[in-house]
C-alpha cells in the first residue's frame, strides 16, 4: 500500500476504501501510493470494527495495519480535536486533532480522507487535504 515516500496522514475511510470493493477504492489506492502512512491509534479500533462488520479477516486486517504507523491519542490531540468538534463527528475530530499534533511537533504532512466533512474540517485546521470531492464548498 505504501513505501518510504513522503509522510501522509490517512484517516480510516481511505484505508477501508483501499481494501477494495468500495466506490473509492481506485482513488484511495492512488492517493496512498508512495506515501509513508501515519494515522491515529483510533484507526485501529475503526479498522477492527470494519473487519468484524464485513468478515474482512484477521490476516487482512493485520496486513492493512502493518502499512501504517499509529499515533497515540494524548491531551494535545484531544485539545486540537475539541477545536474542530463542532464541524465533524467526535471520531473524525480526533483524526484532525492527531494531524494537528503531528504538525505541532514539526511533522508536516498532507491529510488524506474520503470523508467530505472531515476534509473540510482538516482544511479549516490548515491541512493540505487530498480528497476525491473536487471543491469542498
Amino acid at each position: 500500500m505504501a513505501d518510504a515516500g513522503r509522510l501522509a496522514y490517512v484517516d480510516t475511510s481511505v484505508l477501508i476504501a483501499a481494501s477494495g470493493g468500495e466506490a473509492l477504492s481506485e482513488w484511495a489506492l492512488s492517493a496512498l501510493w508512495g506515501n509513508t502512512l501515519v494515522s491515529s491509534a483510533l484507526a485501529r479500533v475503526e479498522l477492527a470494527r470494519f473487519a468484524h462488520r464485513t468478515d474482512y479477516g484477521e490476516r487482512h486486517l493485520r496486513e492493512m495495519e502493518a502499512g501504517v504507523s499509529f499515533v497515540n491519542v494524548d491531551d494535545q490531540v484531544i485539545a486540537a480535536a475539541i477545536a474542530v468538534s463542532g464541524e465533524v463527528k467526535a471520531l473524525d475530530a480526533i483524526h484532525v486533532g492527531t494531524w494537528a499534533r503531528l504538525q505541532a511537533v514539526g511533522m508536516d504532512c498532507p491529510f488524506i480522507t474520503a470523508d467530505r466533512k472531515q476534509a473540510s474540517a482538516a482544511a479549516g485546521a490548515g491541512a493540505q487535504v487530498l480528497h476525491p470531492f473536487g471543491e469542498l464548498a
